[in-house]
């Protein structure tokens, strides 16, 4: 299923919004679409990119799409329940649990995944 265009424009704006607001320790947030799947990277206080999340296209109006956390430890996504406890939610949850899941700019209790900072992050040029 294709995601379309303004479900993607709008993913982009309010993931930006979002990181302003509450994670402004992030530097910068990226999103790659590749249908149905957004990837959601983002440069870390250290200069680091990381990748956070990727969001499948679920086809609901209400911005809803399926979670799955970026895992380190197997260099891969992992389909993950947000703290709402559900698989599905908004980018600004994802967003949460991701972000509060990387040790240097920890918030606990914003998700149950523990995820360490990847051996191949990358320093931004």
């Amino acid at each position: 299923m294709n995601t379309p265009d303004r479900a993607k424009s709008d993913l982009e704006r309010r993931l930006e919004a979002h990181r302003q607001s509450r994670w402004p320790q992030l530097t910068d947030a990226r999103v790659r679409f590749r249908n149905p799947y957004a990837y959601v990277e983002a440069t870390l206080p250290d200069g680091d990119d990381q990748p956070l999340f990727r969001l499948r296209w679920t086809g609901n109006r209400d911005n809803k799409w399926a979670f799955a956390i970026w895992l380190a430890s197997k260099d891969g996504y992992e389909n993950s329940v947000l703290p709402n406890g559900l698989r599905v939610g908004t980018v600004e949850e994802a967003m949460d649990c991701a972000a509060a899941s990387i040790s240097t700019i920890r918030v606990p209790g914003n998700c149950p995944v523990n995820v360490s900072r990847s051996a191949t992050s990358r320093q931004r040029s």
